[in-house]
């Protein structure tokens, strides 16, 4: 994919994932047939491709006719090349991979994404591309995780003005508004601003806003449910079908048992 996206940058053009790791895959099965070493496509070679004007399937095609021949029949003779012509080769491409976009924005990149850069950089020049590629698809993630997280907004009644709307004081009633993913990274602020609110009767979680829930939410949901219900606290929850059903059929400590569905806030207070 790293080389997929290489080419594109090149060509100006759009790779199809699901043909080249489909390609792929069959490549490397047929491999194992026959004992040869499986192996994927090669940032070098392609950026010497390309530059070279092959640009077309074909190129790849012959590239790989070339190397079996090379391989079976004329290996004695590239044996002779010297080493410098090929550092030298190797350092010409390298100089054609660097996306010097980069060097332009470097100090106006966010500090989180420019150490990620950094970080995969330096696990290439000082172990391999293929570990730097791992590290760098794992801090991606937790950055990803981390926005996600940041981007997550849990917030009471009184703080959204939402009392204004709603005479809740008098009903003993608190509503809590999630605005964002609900998954394993927001579940425990969600929990700590719930278990802040004291002397009510009633909670209303409203969920409308939460594009997805994952399974760690949904269990932080069912224990604080439970422990709610046995503070005899009633809980009303506002949300979409889908997470109504998802919940519900997920409802394997019957801890929804007894807690209300409503599409709208309205509806819940009106029926406190």
């Amino acid at each position: 994919m790293l080389t997929s996206i290489v080419a594109d940058s090149l060509t100006q053009s759009k790779h199809n994932p699901d043909r080249e790791l489909f390609g792929q895959g069959i490549g490397n099965a047929l491999c194992s047939v026959v004992g040869a070493m499986p192996g994927a496509g090669a940032t070098m070679r392609t950026v010497i491709n390309v530059k070279s004007g092959g640009t077309s399937r074909l190129s790849g095609m012959i590239h790989a006719v070339t190397l079996l021949l090379v391989v079976l029949f004329i290996a004695p003779l590239a044996s002779q090349i010297p080493l410098a012509i090929l550092a030298g080769i190797l350092i010409k491409v390298g100089i054609d991979i660097l996306d010097f976009r980069l060097l332009e924005v470097w100090n106006k990149i966010p500090k989180n994404d420019l150490a990620v850069m950094i970080s995969v950089f330096l696990v290439t020049v000082f172990v391999d591309l293929i570990t730097a590629v791992g590290v760098g698809i794992v801090l991606a993630s937790l950055l990803i995780v981390y926005r996600i997280t940041k981007e997550t907004q849990i917030v009471l009644d009184n703080e959204s003005n939402a009392e204004s709307s709603y005479e809740l004081q008098d009903k003993q009633t608190r509503i809590i508004k999630i605005t964002g993913a609900f998954f394993f990274g927001s579940s425990t602020v969600f929990e700590s601003r719930v278990n802040s609110i004291l002397d009510i009767k009633t909670i209303i979680i409203d969920i409308v806003d939460v594009p997805f829930i994952d399974l760690t939410a949904i269990f932080s949901l069912e224990n604080l449910i439970l422990k709610l219900k046995k503070d005899d606290i009633k809980v009303k929850i506002v949300s979409k079908e889908k997470h109504k059903n998802k919940l519900l059929k997920l409802n394997k400590t019957h801890s929804f048992d007894g807690v209300s569905f409503y599409a709208k806030v309205e509806d819940a207070v009106n029926n406190i």
